[in-house]
């Protein structure tokens, strides 16, 4: 959902290619990654296609910003999710709810749709109850 930007549950080229240029990508790497994992060539990546694509491009499992979770970098993310998510919490209860998700994305990613955000929080909220904890957040975010 972080790649989704829009929300619309699918990849395009655009948001593939947003997300990669961070990570050091250059347009003819993109364009050869979406092509590949865009089966059906409908010019999107729909949520199985980018599965199947990470499970069968075994490259992509190791790739910058895409997969390449080794331990140092899962210690950092954990790290990181912490701060984040004592940032989110601005009410300091423990818990961080849709608005305040919705506060903190858009402080800091104001191009992100409210499907988008509403989607996080879904993935995120693992029991569905309405708040992320701490350990929920961590969840989300941590590689064991």
């Amino acid at each position: 959902a972080i790649i989704d930007v829009d929300g619309g549950g699918t990849l395009s080229r655009a948001e593939l290619t947003n997300h990669l240029s961070v990570s050091g990508y250059n347009t003819e790497t993109i364009d050869k990654i979406f092509n590949k994992m865009d089966v059906n060539k409908d010019d999107e990546i729909s949520r199985q296609e980018f599965r199947d694509g990470m499970i069968l491009l075994t490259a992509l499992q190791s790739a910058p910003g895409l997969g390449n979770y080794n331990a140092e970098f899962a210690k950092e993310m954990c790290e990181d999710a912490d701060q984040v998510f004592q940032s989110a919490d601005a009410d300091g209860n423990g818990e961080i709810d849709k608005e305040e998700l919705r506060s903190h994305i858009g402080r800091s990613f104001a191009n992100y749709s409210e499907a988008a955000i509403d989607e996080i929080f879904r993935q995120i909220d693992a029991n569905s109850d309405g708040t992320i904890t701490q350990e929920e957040f961590r969840d989300a975010f941590c590689k064991s």
